[in-house]
């Protein structure tokens, strides 16, 4: 369980809090984030991929999500999620014909709400994950927003930064999904499409999840914080 904020009289520091509600307090009165002390065994992840039009988050599209979930340190085959969204215009160029995205299979798809609703629902309050995830989380949080007209808050850590954090030895040399699943042996039958990108990802999470394990890292709180801290390092040039 995570340990309540201290409790405050001073006006500031409840201003501060009513401002920034994801934030508590150290005893010190100091803002830090809020931490998850949930063990990583009864944690329940989402692991996920998009497909769109393309790749600027500004202008492309929302065209398929798949994703799978991890509960008990195990993929958890009957806890999947997989959607394509209708297209109000007819979709067909280079990204669309390698995921196997047919213009017939998008005018069939479920509206952009609809889809994104079941989405909400399906997740829940799982912890997300995807490799390269700052691409899937803007896609998502734009199409929401645009869709639901509603912010979109959660949990999300990118698989690529775990495996950096967990592996610092091979970060440098291995920086795709696929470079990562066969450093570690890993044959996939199927990828390019979201579920099974979805799918692949989670596999790569099992076994770094198992680093944990060999880690001492029992925690979300304290992945999360070994990740920070590979993160700084890189920005400090380490």
């Amino acid at each position: 369980m995570s340990p309540s904020p201290p409790k405050t009289s001073h006006p500031l520091l409840r201003r501060l809090r009513n401002h920034w509600p994801w934030l508590t307090l150290t005893p010190q009165g100091n803002p830090h984030p809020r931490r998850d002390f949930t063990p990583l065994k009864e944690k329940r992840f989402v692991v996920l991929d998009v497909e769109t039009t393309g790749l600027d988050i500004r202008t492309d599209q929302l065209l398929s999500i798949g994703a799978i979930a991890i509960c008990q340190g195990e993929i958890t085959l009957g806890d999947h999620f997989t959607i394509h969204i209708r297209q109000l215009k007819q979709v067909a160029n280079e990204s669309t014909l390698l995921h196997g995205l047919t213009p017939s299979l998008l005018q069939t798809g479920e509206n952009p709400a609809t889809a994104l609703k079941a989405f909400l629902a399906y997740t829940g309050q799982a912890h997300l994950l995807a490799f390269h995830a700052p691409f899937d989380r803007a896609m998502l949080k734009r199409g929401i927003k645009h869709a639901l007209g509603s912010p979109w808050k959660t949990h999300f850590w990118d698989v690529a930064d775990v495996a950096s954090a967990l592996y610092p030895e091979q970060a440098t040399r291995l920086q795709s999904l696929d470079a990562w699943l066969e450093h570690f042996g890993v044959e996939v039958a199927e990828r390019h499409n979201a579920f099974a990108d979805a799918m692949a990802t989670a596999e790569l999470m099992l076994i770094l999840l198992k680093k944990c394990d060999s880690q001492a890292i029992e925690t979300v709180a304290q992945l999360d914080e070994k990740i920070r801290i590979c993160h700084r390092l890189r920005q400090m040039g380490r």
